[in-house]
């Protein structure tokens, strides 16, 4: 069962959580969003606005990935901002992740906790990737769009309580029946409460050409933490720009 539960864990990190994955995902949810709110598709907005109604579910039946593409995908859709990523990616055009941090590495209890929350506090989110996409555009002399860069903040749990369901099978032992998590002393000794948080940065953004690009990424991976941490310390504070704070 031990080595069930760790397969388990190791197809959660290195596939569901894959660098593809992510920010594919993250490029559909965007797509969708910015379908109904810029976009404003209603048909779209049927779509994923559940009111609850048989209407709604029957409606919904309706659909699947392939209808829900080729309408964004239609050539009165595709100069849409939805149209505008699932075309990009049809075409394997994805964004690239930018920039990457474990939320520990930050210092700044302030910003730390405010980053923490950046998946439920959409004004921050926003104006983190406002001032992003300013930044990007000032190194590319291209215009890239708030729209364009997505900040996305994920959980990662620890195994245990990654693997809750296995916490219930019973063992039957010489000493009776116990819980296999009891039994287990490697399931046992990991504390639930240690997950990791990171939060990613995924635009359509590449630097150019191999030389010196270890230097430039650096460069600009201190940017963008930068960024970040000015960003939470505003919005929690009002406190001033500064520096990185980070570890």
């Amino acid at each position: 069962i031990e080595q069930f539960v760790l397969a388990k864990y190791h197809m959660a990190k290195q596939v569901y959580f894959h660098r593809l994955r992510l920010i594919t995902d993250a490029m559909i949810v965007r797509a969708l969003s910015l379908g109904i709110e810029k976009d404003n598709l209603p048909w779209l907005r049927r779509l994923y606005k559940y009111d609850g109604s048989d209407e709604y579910i029957q409606n919904y039946l309706d659909w699947d990935d392939a209808k829900l593409m080729n309408c964004l995908l239609s050539a009165n859709k595709k100069d849409t901002f939805a149209g505008e990523l699932f075309t990009r990616l049809k075409e394997r055009r994805l964004f690239k992740k930018i920039f990457a941090i474990n939320l520990r590495e930050i210092q700044d209890e302030i910003a730390r906790k405010q980053l923490s929350g950046l998946a439920r506090d959409s004004q921050l989110r926003m104006q983190i990737e406002t001032e992003i996409a300013k930044h990007l555009s000032s190194m590319t002399r291209k215009k890239i769009k708030p729209y364009q860069v997505i900040a996305k903040q994920y959980t990662f749990k620890s195994v245990r309580k990654a693997v809750a369901d296995e916490s219930i099978v019973i063992i039957v032992g010489e000493s009776g029946k116990r819980n296999f998590d009891e039994e287990s002393a490697l399931f046992n000794s990991i504390d639930k409460k240690q997950s990791e948080e990171y939060l990613e940065v995924y635009a359509p953004f590449k630097l150019a050409g191999r030389k010196a690009n270890n230097e430039r990424a650096k460069a600009l991976q201190k940017d963008i933490a930068r960024i970040l941490i000015d960003a939470a310390k505003e919005g929690d504070t009002g406190v001033k720009k500064g520096g990185s704070n980070v570890a």
